[in-house]
């Protein structure tokens, strides 16, 4: 059995060798793959060595840097190896750790197999190891079972599902006939990946060894456009799950991709409130969700669930706008069963509207910080009304 190990490379130069080290002395039929993304620094001329020096070690140069993603499914599609390992270029993989999942794999063939890792930080040239492993989940290891269930299993003991892509050897096999490549020109790639292989495999693993050791350079986001740049790639992640769940014909994974899409929420959350970035995070929130809400297709009344976490909880909804646009918002947030406070005006010409107050805009008496208002008007007037509700000290506007 072969393995192929793909490793993304980008100004790695004072970690790639410790990486390549720790494979190449592993006993196991294997090649190395490494995708350098356009690295500036030395990291070329130490790929060009251990390329030249091992015939198991082959180089993919990339022009420019195009990200972790694209650099993985380059490496995957040069793959030969049965099983795949997509390992980052500041880790290393453990003693004897190929050998054992070869022991692992070669009777039962599984689709993937999960693992343990230890994280290792340097925080002041001071390198703190601790063990993220697998023992301690109430289920059970080494026995075959569906992505779904493990993944059950997983959120039943409050675990994310969403380790990174490292804490996992893939069958090459499963992932070309599922198609399952890395969304491309994100960050935090990962997740959705590794949700989508859970929900596609037939055959799982859930290995109680530590194999890897994750490398973590710093150990928090430290900056606002770090955090919105997150955020805005777990919409990502967020929406995609989301048009599966509208498709998908099985409940059990429509119920765990649910699960999923509330974890997701509670993060977008928390980092929301973390930066305390309210406009920024709803200008995030408008560009990301609106194709979601207003595609009937893709439409479920699941969508409140994040609608409250992320906007709507503790707050007074009113709609802005009465013609055709704020009806159509009004009837998914009715399907939703979110409380509509009133309908929103410039100039009152009607009492009612679907059924809601009809109350001039000027005449709202509120405290602001308790009211969101949803903007049911299209366009430039639509931008103008958003914008004059900003001056006038509302910040939750969506």
């Amino acid at each position: 059995m072969k393995f192929s190990i793909i490793i993304p490379v980008y100004n790695a130069d004072q970690y790639i060798d410790r990486c390549l080290k720790s494979i190449l002395k592993q006993e196991m039929d294997f090649e190395i793959i490494c995708v350098d993304d356009g690295s500036s620094d030395q990291s070329k001329e130490i790929l060009d060595r251990y390329e030249k020096q091992y015939h198991s070690v082959n180089v993919i140069y990339s022009g420019c840097n195009e990200g972790p993603s694209i650099a993985r499914n380059k490496g995957l599609r040069a793959a030969s190896g049965e099983y795949i390992w997509f390992v980052d270029s500041d880790d290393y993989i453990s003693d004897n750790s190929l050998i054992e999942l070869h022991n692992m794999v070669q009777s039962e063939q599984p689709d993937f197999v999960t693992f343990g890792s230890v994280n290792e930080f340097k925080t002041h040239e001071i390198e703190e190891k601790y063990n993220r492993g697998c023992a301690g989940y109430t289920m059970n290891y080494n026995v075959p079972c569906t992505g779904v269930q493990l993944m059950e299993q997983l959120l039943a003991s409050n675990e994310l599902v969403t380790a990174g892509a490292w804490r996992y050897i893939y069958n090459r096999k499963f992932l070309l006939d599922n198609k399952l490549f890395f969304l491309e020109n994100i960050i935090n790639e990962d997740v959705l990946f590794v949700i989508q292989c859970y929900l596609s495999a037939n055959k799982v693993i859930l290995s109680t060894k530590n194999f890897y050791h994750y490398f973590r350079r710093d150990s928090s986001i430290t900056t606002t456009e770090d955090a919105v740049t997150t955020v805005k790639n777990f919409f990502v992640c967020y929406s995609e799950l989301f048009k599966y769940a509208m498709v998908t014909k099985d409940i059990e994974k429509q119920k765990a991709v649910i699960q999923i899409l509330d974890l997701l929420a509670e993060y977008i959350q928390q980092t929301r409130q973390e930066v305390q970035q309210d406009v920024i995070f709803e200008d995030i929130f408008r560009q990301y969700m609106y194709g979601l809400l207003f595609d009937d297709s893709k439409f479920q009344k699941n969508q409140k669930t994040f609608l409250d976490e992320f906007v709507l909880s503790e707050s007074n909804v009113y709609i802005y706008g009465a013609g055709t646009f704020a009806r159509r918002i009004l009837e998914m947030l009715n399907v939703l069963d979110v409380k509509i406070n009133g309908v929103l005006v410039t100039k009152k010409n009607r009492n009612t509207f679907m059924g809601h107050e009809v109350i001039a805009y000027e005449d709202l008496d509120e405290k602001k910080e308790n009211v969101t208002v949803v903007i049911g008007i299209k366009g430039e007037n639509g931008e103008k009304v958003r914008t004059q509700l900003r001056q006038d000290g509302y910040k939750n506007v969506i």
